[in-house]
């Protein structure tokens, strides 16, 4: 039984086969929509980051941009049993009282650790409140941004592969698009990227989104 805070997350890809579906809890319910999650998998190790068993996701999903933002915490001082209904829950209450992901932590009591911030470039999301679902379609094109470092571009290749520039010229200028603006807050760790401000305000929420035909 899902609680009030929970939502399905749905990671589609552009051919609209389903990659991932896993749950999260609200934090914000605004634009950007903000939700927690945490890696329920096994280790995958990256060969800048490993995303590991416990690790805390800090989702951030502006409703009309071609992007979505990911913090990525270190989990392993998590409690046992940590209890993401309950804490989302207490995070809510504190809104602007807070800030992510340091703040939510701290309700728990431990330490999350931020390694970085990996960004994916989308398809604007498709939420639906009533029925508690949010899908994003990856367009396979990424950003890893270190907590230290400069950020690394990844998937060039594989986003070249479905050759988006040619069949969805708009599609790709808006990509493009994003790109450039993210790219000197990536270097900076500013705005989005800022370690302990995940997220800040609405001012990555501005609709420039354009549809994929």
């Amino acid at each position: 039984m899902m609680t009030a805070s929970e939502i399905t997350i749905r990671k589609v890809d552009f051919w609209g086969d389903v990659q991932a579906i896993y749950r999260a809890w609200l934090l914000k319910e605004g634009d950007p929509l903000v939700v927690a999650a945490r890696w329920r998998y096994e280790t995958l190790s990256l060969p800048f980051v490993s995303f590991s068993k416990g690790d805390l996701l800090f989702e951030c999903f502006p409703r009309h941009r071609h992007f979505n933002v990911f913090a990525l915490c270190d989990g392993r001082a998590a409690p046992a049993g940590l209890n993401m209904a309950e804490l989302a829950a207490r995070y809510r209450r504190l809104q602007h009282k807070a800030t992510l992901p340091k703040g939510f932590c701290a309700l728990a009591s431990f330490d999350c650790p931020l390694k970085g911030h990996y960004v994916n470039f989308t398809l604007p999301v498709d939420y639906h409140p009533n029925k508690a679902v949010l899908t994003w379609i990856d367009l396979a094109l990424d950003l890893w941004v270190p907590v230290a470092g400069p950020p690394i571009l990844l998937d060039e290749e594989e986003y070249a592969t479905l050759n988006i520039a040619r069949t969805h010229p708009a599609l790709h200028a808006a990509v493009q698009k994003t790109l450039a603006e993210i790219w000197p807050h990536a270097l900076a760790h500013t705005g989005l990227f800022h370690p302990q401000n995940f997220c800040p305000g609405n001012e990555w929420a501005t609709a420039n989104g354009s549809p994929k035909s």
